[in-house]
């Protein structure tokens, strides 16, 4: 599966596995937001600026076959935000359809309702006025419970622990099995630092295709070379498979060196920041630019 865009170079994803962006100019990180979220949300593109999502035979995808899920990591306090207290709304609903360990006292208790609003009548000499039950009646009423999310026996609930089960929780509710996408936009700016490790392995965990988009090193450098897209201004990636291969050939990295530490230098490049870089690997860093 990839993605084809008119502004950048093609984005080949892997099925399943972690993906992260960097973009050197805000246009075109707003542009590919923009027609992504357009694509998946199967709203018109013009034929100038466009983003499409093609198969291995260049074939284009009907997005509505995808499971589209995407978080803007800008939220204070995500527990208490409205569209969270609504998703756990449809959750309890989802599961009192289709947990086993619910749905017999589910289906007793719509009965029980029906059958004491099939009996409820209010009289005024020829006027009745009776009331009947129906699954709207058990979504307001849901809706009319007060919710308490509570972690850890601590006052403070992280957002990245709300974010993880209410993405966990979206999985859970797609019945028709279709292929989920996952889009986070900056996870650093609701995570401390030593918190970075620990919401990466969660994300990589969930094991669905999903794109990172950050400007922070951890969250870039976790995603493989090939999965890495570090965008410049004109749509180009950087080349870190490149990269790897050229330290080594001029031995500047040992071949036993960390993945992730070739991944850190390319980032440290595309951003022009050579300062906290070995003298041997700026030099020739630089002398490629020139």
């Amino acid at each position: 599966m990839k993605i084809v865009s008119s502004f950048m170079d093609d984005v080949h994803l892997e099925k399943g596995k972690y993906h992260a962006f960097s973009f050197e100019t805000s246009y075109l990180l707003k542009l590919f937001k923009q027609h992504l979220f357009a694509c998946f949300s199967n709203k018109s593109q013009s034929e100038t600026q466009f983003l499409n999502v093609l198969d291995s035979s260049n074939n284009q995808i009907k997005t509505r076959d995808f499971h589209f899920i995407t978080f803007d990591c800008h939220h204070i306090n995500l527990a208490i935000e409205k569209d969270t207290i609504n998703q756990i709304q449809k959750l309890l609903y989802h599961q009192l359809e289709n947990n086993p360990n619910m749905v017999e006292n589910f289906s007793l208790f719509q009965t029980q309702l029906s059958s004491f609003a099939s009996g409820l009548e209010l009289m005024d000499e020829d006027l009745s006025i009776e009331f009947q039950f129906n699954e709207k009646s058990i979504f307001n009423l849901i809706k009319s419970f007060e919710i308490i999310i509570e972690y850890d026996e601590d006052e403070y609930i992280p957002n990245y622990k709300v974010r993880e089960f209410l993405i966990k929780s979206l999985l859970k509710m797609n019945t028709s099995q279709k292929e989920p996408i996952l889009v986070i936009s900056h996870p650093e700016t609701d995570v401390g630092r030593k918190d970075f490790d620990f919401v990466i392995s969660a994300i990589k965990r969930l094991d669905i295709t999903t794109i990172v988009l950050s400007s922070q090193k951890d969250f870039l450098t976790a995603a493989a070379d090939e999965r890495l897209f570090l965008v410049n201004q004109y749509g180009e990636f950087y080349d870190i498979i490149n990269l790897r291969k050229e330290l080594k050939a001029f031995n500047i990295i040992k071949g036993s060196a960390p993945e992730e530490l070739i991944r850190y230098i390319a980032l440290m490049d595309f951003n022009m920041d050579y300062q906290l870089l070995d003298g041997e690997i700026k030099d020739f860093l630089m002398s490629n630019s020139l």
